[in-house]
């Protein structure tokens, strides 16, 4: 019973942190994730929650190790790979992003956003080789 109730707290922690972005009270936004990620480390929709608000604010660097939690602790979701590749590519990181989406492709062979992403980005890297 305890654990449950510990488990109700968390989620209400965490939900309070969307409302939070909504309202765009972002500091107390994090505070809330970073209390539910502290009360439940597995919590990958609060490592998720947290990249999301992170990158809105253009902090990528903090982004990027938020979807790299979540993918770590779940990583059948494309939407977390996805939102990790974002924040590399924001950074202008493209053979990381290159190697994410490779991996991303092993699970989700067919998905098109992830095909379109590696598409783009390697005729980025290619272009960039080719500049003196």
């Amino acid at each position: 019973l305890h654990r449950l109730i510990r488990r109700q707290r968390q989620m209400c922690i965490r939900d309070s942190g969307t409302t939070y972005i909504q309202l765009k009270e972002y500091e107390n936004a994090e505070v809330c994730y970073r209390k539910a990620i502290r009360l439940d480390p597995l919590d990958y929709k609060a490592y998720f929650n947290l990249g999301y608000l992170m990158e809105i604010q253009k902090k990528y660097p903090e982004a990027e190790e938020a979807y790299k939690a979540a993918v770590r602790i779940y990583d059948q979701n494309p939407k977390h790979w996805y939102r990790l590749i974002q924040a590399q590519f924001k950074q202008k990181k493209y053979n990381e992003v290159l190697k994410t989406i490779e991996q991303a492709l092993r699970l989700f062979p067919n998905n098109r956003s992830l095909k379109n992403a590696y598409e783009q980005v390697y005729a980025i890297v290619n272009e960039l080789k080719a500049t003196p």
